[in-house]
């Protein structure tokens, strides 16, 4: 779940919202990984090796949701982290 986006951020400028649920970033998934812990290990592994690289992420939005599919390049930008967004984990 998506529960913070920076202003000016490359998470802000790819479209993503606060209150997003994040199906899949960069081709990894629960599905792929198993659980919420090793999907977010696996994200944080890809981010730093994906800089400068557009990378695919599906995230459901609104109610009822509706997938939406966004492209997300990390980069250095004036805030902190490559990304500019907070994930928290969502168990359902």
């Amino acid at each position: 779940l998506i529960d913070e986006v920076a202003e000016g951020s490359p998470a802000q400028q790819a479209g993503l919202a606060v209150g997003d649920l994040l199906c899949n970033f960069g081709g990894i998934g629960r599905r792929e990984t198993g659980d919420l812990n090793a999907c977010r290990a696996a994200i944080a592994q890809l981010v730093p090796q994906s800089v400068g690289k557009a990378l695919s992420v599906v995230v459901l939005r609104g109610s009822p949701p509706v997938r939406v599919e966004l492209t997300l390049t990390p980069r250095q930008w004036p805030g902190n982290g490559l990304l500019g967004c907070h994930l928290t984990m969502k168990a359902d």
